[in-house]
């Protein structure tokens, strides 16, 4: 898992472990717990991109969020 900043440069990294299959009640999907340290703050868009998918844009509050709710 790689983190952008506005640029495209990559600022943040971290590992994606071996994930789990879930059904959910919208479907099916496989769920990674992932954990990126030490992403900066003080950027209104970051870029966060998961494997050799695209990267999908989020803002400060969903990237901080988001990363921290997955560290645990």
């Amino acid at each position: 898992m790689r983190v952008y900043d506005g640029d495209g440069e990559v600022i943040a990294q971290g590992t994606l472990p071996n994930g789990t299959f879930q059904i959910t009640p919208i479907g099916s999907a496989c769920v990674f717990s992932v954990a990126v340290y030490e992403v900066p703050g003080g950027l209104l868009q970051y870029g966060v991109q998961i494997g050799q998918h695209g990267v999908r844009p989020v803002n400060s509050d969903e990237m901080h969020a988001w990363v921290f709710r997955y560290a645990s």
